[in-house]
């Protein structure tokens, strides 16, 4: 009896082993053969090289963005339903109770409500463009209904069929976590009101004069913002930084955003070539056509311009709209009430005000069309008039072209409005810049143009941001630029993986020299001979950069938490590099005495051993599961150690409040070669969103080095025909 026991439960699990390797191998994408498919127009031919990327080639545009749809779908289905079901307030459908206060939250918010109204205003260009990807994304999930996959049969559940609707969604959460205003606004409000308006002017690192404020509490709306971001923070997180770069000489761009580590990347690497439009570069998977890469004319690249592009407004409460909407959760129904003033949400109400929340991403706007002419320029003077219908999100383009021009252009919904506007305010924007008064740079004399989400201009009579990042990786930027004899890929790309710090620089300057004096023992006598020999560099290999990063925690910490209590200090160690921002400029102001920096580096010494970064400094590639401790050992890529801190150039970014715990950084690296008519690219951990696939981790270690693939025609030999 035991023995049939014991042979029953090996052949179960011999049989589950062998079920779950054909599954999953039935789930990796097709990447050769034929497709018969009566959508389509005409004989679609797409190719694919060793890393999963797809050349797509078509003969008119509707076949095109079907057959983009369809590959995005067949390589990230899952990460695109996951995303719109976040836009849409739908996630507790397929994840249960816990996720109730996310999808109420983005209930309210209002994306898909405003999408639904913006979707009509689109040209018929646009429509076209959306209904063809759409069509392309519903035949991918058609016809594999009984093999999509694993996680749909992990959450036993299905996807719906793909809307027009569904992309649009998608390219507005994107902007929505690009805009820092909503959380911290309402942390800058807070400080204002409870610590007064000295110590709000030592933690904003930029603070007009004139600046107006309201009294307001927003105490349990941060603690209900930050329930929602630590919930969602395995599913979706933007919020960061980037660089970009353009130089004449060669017609050169680089380009890496910095965002989340996530598995799959938010990015997909992909061509798309017909009779009268060319480009390659990366997409975001649910969104049709990309943003930054190249036509056979120009080459395009983003950062965030970290526009302050959402307000919290104080109105009378009068002509208040109340709107019922049900919120599936697993197997049953939970109503919630929202509250609509002029259809934007209610945050607060109080007895006669309410105050709502305006983003500028509600107001309606062009982006498809925008960036199709853009692929359709020959020259940066096209490009410029391109851009004119772009919006949301905010973004700084800088463009390259053949004949060595280069542009930056601001892209976004600039109000005419000098004061600052972080705190809550009585009336609703009127008036913004129209397209022609937005400043830009064309061919600058000094050869280059950069943009590491510092201020963009100097003198601007309008308000745009508190938000901007550090100055330390502009200042580097800049030295490595002007350092340059040779501007050619080899150069360049040591640019964009440079590790070095030049805020380190100033403040271990500042450490040695308050220092010189004082009496210390052997241990912090070693301490100031290994810094005194440091390069800056924030090299996994090397034990400065961690000594250096425990300083300057501590120095955070002694100064700031004195000034706003513990609650207010943790939010505001949890405003990315915003802390960093204001820890720079206090420094450079004097406002922090030599005692802090003597009993911080003191109070450091005896918490650390001289241990190497990279012990310490390490970058995991998450997924949804990846909190699942039976799951997260197939969906997480990583930990790797990495060379990079949160303020090098190579970015490489963590919480203040978590130390090391490194979760964003370069979400892709990008050159841009007219001179040799190249293109290079790495995208980690890969292009595939199948864990059981090669290419969903096959570029991690060309990222982890810092080298790069370079996109050949000739590299393409798979070969898969969608014929109708």
């Amino acid at each position: 009896m035991f023995k049939k026991i014991f042979f029953f439960f090996i052949s179960l699990i011999l049989f589950l082993f062998i079920f779950s390797f054909i599954y999953l191998k039935l789930t990796i994408p097709k990447r050769n053969g034929t497709i018969i498919c009566k959508n389509v127009k005409d004989t679609i031919i797409v190719r694919f090289d060793e890393y999963g990327i797809p050349w797509i080639k078509a003969k008119n545009l509707s076949d095109l963005f079907f057959a983009q749809g369809y590959i995005h779908a067949s390589e990230r289905i899952f990460q695109m339903d996951l995303l719109r079901r976040i836009a849409e307030g739908k996630l507790s459908e397929i994840f249960g109770e816990r996720m109730f206060k996310v999808d109420s939250f983005f209930r309210n918010i209002g994306i898909k409500r405003n999408c639904e109204i913006l979707f009509d205003s689109l040209y018929e260009m646009e429509k076209e463009i959306l209904y063809s990807y759409s069509e392309g994304v519903n035949y991918f999930i058609e016809k594999n209904k009984g093999v999509l996959p694993i996680e749909f049969l992990i959450l036993r559940y299905f996807p719906e069929k793909w809307s027009p609707l569904n992309s649009i969604e998608i390219g507005k959460l994107v902007a929505f976590g690009l805009n820092f205003s909503f959380k911290g606004d309402m942390i800058f409000t807070e400080i204002k009101n409870k610590r007064g308006e000295e110590v709000l002017e030592k933690i904003l690192p930029i603070y007009p004069e004139d600046a107006p404020f309201l009294n307001e509490d927003f105490k349990k709306e941060i603690k209900e913002f930050n329930e929602v971001a630590l919930t969602l923070k395995n599913f979706y997180n933007f919020n960061f930084t980037s660089n970009a770069c353009v130089i004449r000489n060669g017609g050169i761009l680089l380009n890496d955003p910095h965002l989340e580590f996530t598995f799959p990347p938010i990015w997909f690497f992909n061509i798309l070539e017909m009779d009268t439009i060319f480009m390659m570069g990366f997409s975001i998977p649910g969104i049709p056509l990309i943003i930054p890469g190249k036509n056979s004319k120009i080459g395009v690249g983003i950062t965030s311009l970290c526009l302050d592009e959402g307000d919290f407004i104080k109105l009378k409460k009068e002509k208040i709209d109340t709107v019922f909407e049900d919120i599936k959760i697993k197997n049953k129904i939970k109503r919630i009430k929202i509250l609509l003033k002029e259809n934007l949400p209610v945050i607060k109400e109080k007895k006669d005000s309410v105050i709502v929340y305006f983003w500028r991403g509600y107001l309606p706007s062009h982006e498809f069309y925008s960036i199709y002419k853009l692929y359709l320029s020959k020259n940066v003077f096209e490009a410029k008039n391109a851009l004119k219908y772009f919006k949301t999100p905010s973004l700084n383009f800088l463009i390259v072209d053949d004949a060595e021009n280069i542009l930056y252009k601001p892209c976004a919904w600039i109000e005419k409005r000098k004061e600052i506007s972080i705190f809550p305010r009585n009336d609703l924007p009127k008036e913004f810049l129209k397209d022609e008064e937005i400043p830009f740079v064309l061919n600058p004399s000094k050869g280059y143009l950069f943009s590491t989400n510092n201020p963009p201009f100097k003198d601007f009579p309008y308000y745009l941001s508190v938000y901007f990042s550090p100055s330390s990786r502009a200042r580097r930027y800049e030295e490595n630029l002007m350092s340059l004899k040779n501007f050619d890929f080899n150069s360049l790309k040591n640019v964009q993986n440079d590790i070095k710090s030049g805020f380190a620089k100033f403040l271990i300057e500042k450490i040695l020299n308050v220092l010189k004096d004082e009496k210390l023992d052997k241990k912090e006598k070693k301490a100031i001979e290994i810094l005194k020999r440091w390069d800056f560099s924030f090299d996994k290999n090397k034990v400065e950069p961690y000594i250096y990063s425990k300083i300057e925690l501590k120095i955070i910490e002694k100064y700031f938490l004195p000034l706003l209590s513990d609650t207010l200090y943790k939010e505001f160690l949890d405003l990315f590099y915003i802390p960093l921002s204001s820890l720079e400029k206090n420094l450079r102001n004097g406002n922090i005495p030599d005692s802090i920096i003597i009993s911080s580096f003191k109070e450091s010494l005896k918490e650390i051993r001289f241990e190497k970064y990279g012990k310490y400094a390490k970058a995991k590639f998450k997924h949804p599961f990846s909190n699942n401790k039976f799951l997260k050992i197939f969906f997480t890529k990583g930990p790797i150690s990495v060379s990079g801190g949160p303020e090098t150039p190579n970015k490489m970014g963590w919480l203040l409040s978590k130390p090391f715990e490194i979760f964003e950084g370069p979400s892709m690296r990008m050159i841009i070669d007219f001179k040799k008519n190249g293109i290079y690219i790495v995208l980690p951990p890969g292009q595939s969103g199948n864990f059981f696939d090669k290419n969903s981790k096959n570029q991690l270690r060309f990222w982890e080095k810092g080298e790069y693939i370079k996109i050949e025609e000739k590299n393409f030999k798979n070969k898969l025909l969608i014929l109708p």
